[in-house]
């Protein structure tokens, strides 16, 4: 920040680290300054969202601030060559959703929480995800149909989309633990290996 004080990832990374050491006003005031730098970058609107949701993963407030991080509508591109509508909340009609992934293995996981506040609601659905996590999921999500990429699917099924990062504006419940149902069989197997072990 001394060399350079206007690149907004020196700020955002700058308020990670007041965040860990409890200095949340600063840290906020160094966010500021970040969306000052670089208001339209994309990328600095994704680290501040995240920022953001780290600070408090259980706010609904958080959970809006993070759907800014596109700057726009993701929702208004095709998929196959289909106009899809977005699924906007528990007020919505839709009742059979296309859930799409956006981040890596453990945003995903993250994410995957929300879908018992769907299942509350009588929503089902596909979920897109990374094929290491297809058994993990089919497991634990069995109403879902698990799929690695969206042009498996035919678009006509499905009432709506939503990318899963945004379903913390719209689902409020507290998270249920534990969410995953592991493999039983390797559960087992690891636990007895290392109670051998002592």
């Amino acid at each position: 920040l001394l060399v350079k004080p206007d690149t907004a990832v020196g700020h955002v990374l700058f308020a990670r680290a007041l965040q860990h050491r409890g200095r949340r006003e600063e840290g906020q005031r160094a966010l500021k300054r970040a969306m000052a730098c670089e208001p339209l970058d994309q990328v600095n609107r994704v680290n501040i969202a995240w920022h953001h949701l780290r600070d408090s993963p259980d706010q609904v407030s958080s959970w809006r601030a993070f759907g800014a991080r596109w700057g726009g509508s993701p929702y208004r591109r095709w998929v196959n060559g289909v106009a899809m509508p977005c699924w906007k909340g528990p007020g919505d009609p839709a009742r059979r959703l296309l859930l799409r992934q956006e981040a890596g293995l453990g945003d995903q996981v993250l994410y995957s929480h929300f879908l018992s506040g769907l299942g509350d609601l009588g929503i089902t659905g596909a979920m897109v995800a990374e094929p290491r996590l297809h058994r993990l999921f089919a497991r634990s999500f069995g109403d879902w149909k698990i799929v690695g990429d969206v042009r498996e699917l035919y678009v006509s099924d499905f009432d709506a989309q939503i990318f899963a990062g945004d379903l913390g504006q719209h689902i409020h419940s507290p998270r249920v633990s534990p969410y995953l149902v592991p493999d039983r069989e390797k559960a087992a197997g690891i636990r007895t290996r290392y109670l051998d072990q002592g």
